[in-house]
């Protein structure tokens, strides 16, 4: 995470010396026109935070459906609190509206899965599918997407 603030010191013209996880030393970008927007994406809890608080869009992924509307206004209200405003979120949610977009998940979760708190490792794929996907016909994924997923769409993001 050290990384982000010196990239950000050399995106705004600063000639950088740190140490920490990597060195840097007398480091400087003079051709940068300045500070650019940072987007972090995360799929766990401290990275979460670090990138509401740090990042100006921020791209959630792997996590539950339920959670999610509570997450967003968890990482709001710290971005909100750490900078003065929150970050832009963009949720990479994983939607499914055919069987072959339903197997496709399976595997998805299967490598997915690793990464997964210990409690959600001992899931099984119809579990997993049921309680990070958004599935139905096209409508109602498209419906419970609130129109991330365009109607036309043959396949999904996140899939």
């Amino acid at each position: 995470m050290e990384c982000v603030d010196v990239v950000d010191r050399l995106l705004r013209g600063q000639v950088v010396e740190h140490a920490g996880e990597f060195a840097v030393r007398g480091a400087a970008l003079p051709w940068s026109p300045g500070a650019l927007p940072i987007a972090i994406a995360s799929r766990g809890p401290r990275g979460e935070m670090f990138a509401a608080e740090r990042a100006d869009w921020m791209l959630l992924a792997g996590r539950a459906l339920a959670g999610v509307p509570a997450l967003v206004d968890r990482l709001r209200a710290t971005g909100l609190a750490a900078r003065g405003r929150p970050p832009a979120i963009a949720w990479n949610a994983n939607a499914a509206w055919t069987p072959a977009m339903i197997e496709e998940l399976r595997g998805h979760f299967a490598y997915m899965s690793v990464d997964m708190p210990p409690a959600e490792r001992t899931l099984t794929p119809d579990e997993l599918i049921a309680r990070y996907a958004v599935t139905g016909d096209r409508a109602e994924v498209c419906g419970a997407s609130g129109g991330a997923v365009p109607a036309g769409a043959t396949r999904a993001a996140g899939v």
